[in-house]
């Protein structure tokens, strides 16, 4: 169990130095990543601890599609908003966490529906 931990844990711990170093907008903290594992719930709730006046975006990109786990006061209305009219894009959650799942396609239009978050 402690190899699985120390798996994971160096995992995640690489994610987080990539997003600090890459993620650089005001109010808006938004890191994609691709590879053999789904964290983005976790990570969006890591940087959402380290950053709780922020709203966090994580999308993790495998293949055609792109899951997106968000965090942050009414991040939900945001996200929905965002992947409005997006073909196959789905998502739901609570106010202030949200999963989606868009095309990888689509993301650049997400992220451009995502910017007056930053403003």
């Amino acid at each position: 169990m402690h190899e699985r931990f120390e798996y994971f844990d160096k995992k995640i711990k690489k994610h987080v130095e990539k997003a600090l170093r890459e993620t650089k907008e005001g109010d808006l903290f938004y890191y994609e990543y691709g590879g053999e594992m789904s964290i983005s719930a976790d990570l969006a709730n890591y940087f959402s601890f380290l950053f709780p006046e922020k709203e966090i975006v994580v999308v993790y990109i495998r293949g055609a599609k792109a899951n997106i786990s968000g965090r942050g006061k009414g991040i939900r209305t945001k996200v929905l908003n965002a992947i409005k009219g997006l073909d196959g894009a789905t998502g739901g959650g609570h106010e202030d966490a949200v999963g989606a799942m868009v095309l990888a396609d689509d993301l650049k239009k997400f992220r451009q529906r995502l910017s007056p978050i930053s403003k």
